[in-house]
C-alpha cells in the first residue's frame, strides 16, 4: 500500500501490532445511526450514481472516526454493488501519534484501503472540520487542490450552532468554504448534515442572525402561514428569549440552518436545493423531543450567466434567483413528516436486529467481539 498522509506526517503501511480486541463501542453503532447510513445516505446516493460520471471515483468528503464506519459502509453496499470507485477525504481531530485512537485509524486505513473498491490516494488529515476556515491550513490545502466533492457528510457530535471562542476557526468559516468550493460542480451534488439542537448546543447570537435571513427570505411567501407548527400562531421565524423543547423551536431553528447552507450555495452559482430526508431522534431519555436531526440535501447547479454585463455589450440575462418561497415551502412539507428513528426501532425489532446485524457485518470482529456489540447494544431501544 502507498504511503499514506495524515496531516503533516507520513507512515507507511500499517506494520503494527494486531488489531486488539473490541470492547467499548460508541453513539454511531446505534442501530439507528446504521439506520441513517443505509436509508438516508446511502438511498440518496444511489439515487444520484446516474447523473454522476461512472470513469471517475465518487468523491466523499466527511467525518468518518477512527473507524471509518461510513467508509465501510459505503464501499461494501453502494460501491461494490454498484460497481464504482469511492475516493474519501476524511478529517480527525483526536488521533494524535502515539494514541490509541491513532492505532485504531491507523488499521481501519490499511483496511479500507486494502479494497480494489478504494482509490489509493483517499486519506485522513489530523485537523479539526473548523481548520478548514484557515486558508492556510493543511486540511484546506488538501481539499482545494482537487476537485469538488459528490458528497459532504457533516456528522457532528455536537452542535452546529455552537459558538467557538473568538479567538479560533469557526464551523461557519468551514462550512462557507466548502460551500463556495462546491460551487465549481455542474452536476448534482449531496450534503448530509447531523446536528444537535437542544438548548446548550445552540448560540441565541448565532440563531438570532439565522432568524433574520429566515425572515427575509420568507415574510412575502404567500403561504407563509402554513408554515406555522404545532399549536404556535408565531410566525416561522420568531425570536424567543429562552430555548424550548418544542416543535416550533426545533423546526424553526432547523428552517433557518437549512435557508442559510441554499444561501450559501448560491453565493456564485445558482443552485437548486432539495431535502430528500429528514431524520430524527432523542439523545438522551429525559429529552421532550427530537434534538438530533439529520438532513439530507440535494443541490443541482442550473443556469449559466450569473450577473449582467456591466457594459451593456452582451445580450444575455442573467439566470432568474431560484424560488425561495418554494424551496422552503418543501423543506417544511418534508421536514414535518420526518422519520422518527427512535419510534421505527422500537415499533420494529425484528429492523432494529437488521441494523444491528448490517452494522457487525461491516467490521472482522470474532464471536467474542460480537458478543460485546450485542450485550452493550442491547442498553437501547434504538
Amino acid at each position: 500500500m502507498s504511503v499514506s498522509e495524515i496531516g503533516n506526517e507520513e507512515f507507511p503501511e500499517y506494520g503494527g501490532p494486531s488489531r486488539p480486541a473490541r470492547q467499548n463501542f460508541e453513539a454511531w453503532h446505534r442501530p439507528r445511526k446504521q439506520y441513517v447510513r443505509e436509508k438516508q445516505w446511502g438511498n440518496c446516493i444511489i439515487d444520484c450514481l446516474s447523473e454522476w460520471d461512472g470513469k471517475n471515483p465518487i468523491r466523499y468528503f466527511g467525518l468518518p472516526g477512527v473507524d471509518l464506519t461510513d467508509i465501510r459502509y459505503l464501499v461494501q453496499s453502494v460501491c461494490k454493488v454498484h460497481n464504482r470507485k469511492l475516493y474519501f477525504l476524511g478529517m480527525e481531530a483526536a488521533a494524535h501519534p502515539g494514541s490509541d485512537l491513532r492505532a485504531r485509524l491507523e488499521i481501519g486505513l490499511h483496511e479500507v484501503k486494502g479494497e480494489k473498491s478504494v482509490d489509493s490516494s483517499s486519506d485522513v488529515v489530523i485537523d479539526s472540520l473548523e481548520s478548514l476556515g484557515n486558508d492556510n491550513s493543511k486540511a484546506w490545502s488538501t481539499v482545494r487542490a482537487g476537485e469538488p466533492f459528490d458528497i459532504l457528510n457533516i456528522d457532528l457530535c455536537d452542535g452546529v450552532l455552537k459558538r467557538s471562542s473568538d479567538s479560533s476557526p469557526t464551523i461557519y468559516n468551514a462550512l462557507h468554504q466548502l460551500m463556495g468550493f462546491q460551487s465549481k460542480r455542474t452536476k448534482p451534488w449531496l450534503l448530509f448534515l447531523t446536528t444537535v439542537l437542544d438548548e446548550e448546543s445552540v448560540d441565541k447570537e448565532v440563531l438570532e442572525k439565522l432568524l433574520e435571513r429566515l425572515e427575509e427570505a420568507s415574510s412575502s411567501c404567500a403561504n407563509i402561514v402554513d408554515w406555522s407548527v404545532g399549536n404556535s400562531s408565531l410566525p416561522i421565524w420568531n425570536r424567543w428569549s429562552e430555548w424550548t423543547d418544542d416543535e416550533h423551536s426545533l423546526t424553526s431553528t432547523s428552517a433557518s440552518i437549512y435557508n442559510w447552507l441554499v444561501l450559501n450555495a448560491n453565493s456564485s452559482t445558482q443552485h437548486k436545493a432539495n431535502l430528500r430526508a429528514a431524520f430524527a431522534y432523542k439523545t438522551t431519555e429525559s429529552a421532550v423531543n427530537h434534538n438530533m436531526i439529520s438532513l439530507a440535501i440535494r443541490f443541482k447547479p442550473f443556469g449559466s450567466v450569473s450577473a449582467q454585463d456591466p457594459a451593456g455589450l452582451s445580450q444575455l440575462s442573467p439566470d432568474p434567483p431560484i424560488d425561495m418561497c418554494a424551496t422552503l415551502e418543501q423543506f417544511f412539507s418534508k421536514f414535518r413528516s420526518r422519520t422518527d428513528l427512535d419510534d421505527k426501532m422500537i415499533q420494529d425489532s425484528d429492523l432494529k436486529t437488521k441494523m444491528e446485524n448490517n452494522l457487525m457485518s461491516l467490521f472482522s470482529w470474532d464471536e467474542s467481539e460480537r458478543g460485546n456489540y450485542l450485550n452493550w447494544v442491547k442498553g437501547f431501544r434504538s
